[in-house]
């Protein structure tokens, strides 16, 4: 993919939509690192130690985006995905669980300008920030049997996992969701590889799979009796 200007970066917090809510937003992933320096080296060394996730974010504070962000403060496990490109499906994704740090709904307040706000939270569990596709962005989904596209993320070799995030962003009726895997487009011989939990109303999950799968072509599989938008965002790592 080629350089791009960011005008529809997407932030999907736990089973909102907040993007529009935001104008600026950094996600950082790291590793501290600790100094391994001893007697004969010339110049200071370090090691890579533990991977750090941090994201944040500004906007222009109003209320439902307010009541969900100050809901999520010191909270641990929210779902956070980020569109970078526009959302589509098949565009990249990054998603984590993160805990909210800080959340400033008045981040500065001079007369005459718009009342920002500016948010940070940090990522949580041992995976880390999982690099990964948008699968699924469906809006008005109705009682139907269907399937995302099929695309060739590759295999999960041992000691890697399949990682998956779900975000039900509107829900009336019910919601099943998988992730499936099979070793060719044509789709002969699919295994589920990731089941989440029957969704019923607004939320989301985080799930995996632990490797190694040979399997390289995945897709994402559904039904809903009722009506649901909802978002599903898979990636390797």
């Amino acid at each position: 993919m080629a350089p791009f200007v960011q005008t529809d970066v997407k932030w999907w917090l736990g089973g909102y939509d907040i993007s529009a809510d935001f104008n600026a937003v950094a996600l950082v992933y790291g590793a501290e690192l600790k100094d391994d320096t001893t007697y004969g080296n010339s110049t200071r060394t370090v090691k890579g130690g533990l991977r750090t996730v941090r994201l944040e974010g500004e906007g222009y504070w109003d209320s439902p985006v307010d009541s969900r962000l100050h809901a999520t403060v010191g909270v641990a496990d929210t779902v956070v995905s980020i569109g970078p490109v526009d959302g589509s499906e098949g565009s990249p994704s990054f998603f984590a669980k993160y805990t909210t740090g800080e959340y400033g709904p008045i981040s500065s307040g001079t007369v005459g300008d718009m009342l920002a706000f500016r948010v940070s939270a940090d990522g949580r569990g041992g995976e880390g920030l999982v690099s990964g596709t948008i699968m699924v962005n469906r809006s008005s989904v109705v009682a139907s049997s269907n399937s995302g596209t099929a695309l060739q993320l590759g295999a999960v070799a041992a000691g890697e996992s399949v990682y998956a995030a779900l975000h039900v962003l509107a829900a009336s009726g019910t919601l099943d969701v998988s992730v499936n895997s099979d070793d060719g487009v044509g789709w002969g011989s699919p295994t589920t590889r990731v089941t989440f939990a029957q969704a019923t109303a607004v939320s989301s999950e985080y799930a995996s799979a632990a490797g190694a799968i040979t399997d390289d072509y995945w897709r994402v599989d559904f039904t809903v009796s009722g009506d649901f938008d909802f978002v599903v965002c898979v990636g390797i790592k």
